[in-house]
């Protein structure tokens, strides 16, 4: 009599009793900040080139599907790896400035699946008959392959993370199952990101071109891949799973942006469009 059983389960308990909130340092906080910022601004030059030239052609929807996917399961792994930290934003009564500075690492990785959301979005609206070669029936059928994989990712996504809140309620944070779901996900987010531009690549290489693919986009998304590596691995010293997709597509989209040059440098010398005649549905299957 006189003890106060908590109704909160084990993992909010255990969150809670912790040391969760940890201060970044000056640098840690000014990265952070830059890349989340850096993120929406270097996708900023694609949306302006799908929405000003209403068209997505030359993009492929694998590629986009992957980066969606691959940065969601990383936000996954991240997140439970850090739960205690998000927990402190309601736990402590965290202000907002607070509880994104404790969450610096796991809030980089949420925003990146955001920018990569809005750009599958932005895929399936402005997928439109642009070319002979691309006529509506194309369209439409390339519109629903592409809806049907978003609708799978926004379900797989839900499901990971109302299963990872189950293993929570039901270990504590510091639950083997819990590290061992975070890095299964982690590692499978790895896997996707480290793939996600080789469809792409694919895609330029049967067009001869970037089409609709905006290089400015491609260019700064490849020097933030450098950064990214040095604020997850150098800053924060996440296992490989978070940082090791960012190596990998450095190489993969630095191969993107010389196949493109090739093909502007061939086409000046040879006086001929950027782009070659082709029956091939570029923002069908590639």
């Amino acid at each position: 009599l006189g003890t106060k059983t908590s109704l909160r389960p084990p993992a909010l308990r255990n969150a809670m009793s912790a040391d969760c909130y940890v201060p970044p340092t000056e640098m840690q906080l000014i990265l952070g900040i830059f890349l989340i910022i850096a993120g929406f601004l270097s996708f900023l030059p694609q949306y302006v080139v799908i929405i000003h030239g209403k068209s997505s052609l030359g993009l492929s929807y694998q590629m986009l599907g992957m980066g969606v996917m691959a940065s969601a399961f990383t936000s996954v792994n991240v997140g439970m790896l850090n739960w205690p930290k998000v927990t402190c934003c309601w736990q402590q009564h965290q202000g907002l400035s607070m509880c994104l500075g404790n969450n610096l690492s796991f809030m980089q990785l949420f925003f990146a699946y955001l920018w990569n959301f809005v750009l599958f979005v932005l895929y399936i609206i402005y997928c439109r008959p642009v070319s002979p070669n691309f006529k509506a029936a194309d369209a439409r059928a390339a519109k629903a392959r592409a809806t049907k994989v978003l609708f799978g990712i926004i379900a797989a996504f839900l499901t990971t993370c109302l299963t990872g809140l189950f293993l929570y309620y039901g270990e504590g944070v510091n639950g083997w199952r819990i590290e061992l779901y975070a890095k299964i996900f982690g590692y499978i987010g790895a896997v996707l990101n480290g793939s996600q531009y080789l469809p792409q690549i694919w895609t330029t290489f049967k067009l001869a071109g970037p089409g609709s693919l905006s290089l400015v986009s491609l260019f700064i998304q490849a020097g933030g891949q450098v950064l990214i590596f040095y604020f997850q691995a150098g800053l924060y010293h996440n296992p490989p799973s978070t940082w090791l997709p960012q190596v990998f597509a450095f190489f993969e989209m630095t191969g993107i942006l010389l196949m493109c040059l090739f093909f502007a440098i061939r086409a000046r010398l040879t006086d001929t469009p950027n782009r070659r005649p082709s029956t091939f549905s570029v923002i069908g299957e590639p």
